[in-house]
């Protein structure tokens, strides 16, 4: 089949971790999810996302709290980054965006974009 295809979808939930740097978000990527992509069959990301951390998993609180989540995202954005410039990662779409009940990974929340959904919609 990789002979009719020109590029792989792939999807990545790294969790909520903010003490992993980017270079260790590039070497992870590297061998987990962007082994096969290159410039002449780059990858989409068709599904990314990053939980906001809600204390005993209560998304409905608002205001919310997110900045372990802000500072995830601006890692992971680093990191696909370095895909980007090399011509490996050719699209990044953001999965949940849906403020519903028990959805911790929505970034349209308490009636508006929350601040990791901006930084993680920012242009490349």
């Amino acid at each position: 089949m990789d002979k009719y295809a020109d590029g792989y979808g792939v999807h990545v939930y790294p969790g909520l971790d903010p003490s992993r740097s980017v270079a260790t978000r590039i070497t992870s990527l590297e061998h987990d999810i962007f082994a096969a992509c290159t410039q002449a069959k780059p990858c989409w990301l068709t599904e990314w996302g990053v939980p906001d951390g809600s204390p005993g998993g209560r998304p409905d609180r608002c205001p919310i709290d997110e900045t372990r989540r802000s500072k995830v995202v601006e890692q992971l954005r680093g990191a696909f980054q370095h895909f980007v410039s090399q011509g490996r990662l050719a699209a990044i779409i953001f999965y949940d965006w849906a403020d519903k009940t028990g959805n911790t990974g929505a970034i349209f929340r308490c009636g508006a974009l929350t601040t990791a959904g901006k930084l993680a919609l920012r242009p490349m």
